[in-house]
């Protein structure tokens, strides 16, 4: 296990290659946060790594919200104490359920980096 008890932070990670990077991460030994929009399935993806044996924690992040990024990182380090890894996933679904092309989301700032949080 190349990522034992290491901590990851995997946005868009309900659906998607989002939610096959998160998977990896946690059959590596990682401990994810699931960051994502939906929490339909941000819940699910952190629910099947939970299923796998491994730890994870479902954190419902919207990634053009500088509140949302701030809850997400605050909820990494309370349940495990430090982030390791940090992979951003950008989807092409907004949280409406409708399917746009990358980059044309409804968000000011949806290009799958996390905003400055100072």
């Amino acid at each position: 296990m190349r990522l034992n008890n290491r901590v990851a932070i995997v946005t868009g990670a309900g659906a998607g290659i989002g939610k096959a990077i998160a998977l990896r991460y946690a059959c590596e030994g990682a401990k994810v946060v699931v960051a994502e929009i939906n929490a339909e399935t941000g819940q699910a993806t952190a629910d099947e790594i939970r299923s796998l044996k491994q730890e994870a924690t479902f954190v419902r992040t919207d990634v053009a919200e500088e509140s949302d990024v701030r809850r997400m990182v605050e909820t990494a380090f309370e349940r495990y104490g430090r982030v390791d890894l940090g992979r951003c996933a950008p989807g092409g679904i907004d949280g409406d359920g409708a399917e746009r092309p990358f980059g044309n989301s409804k968000g000011p700032r949806r290009s799958g980096g996390f905003p400055s949080i100072g």
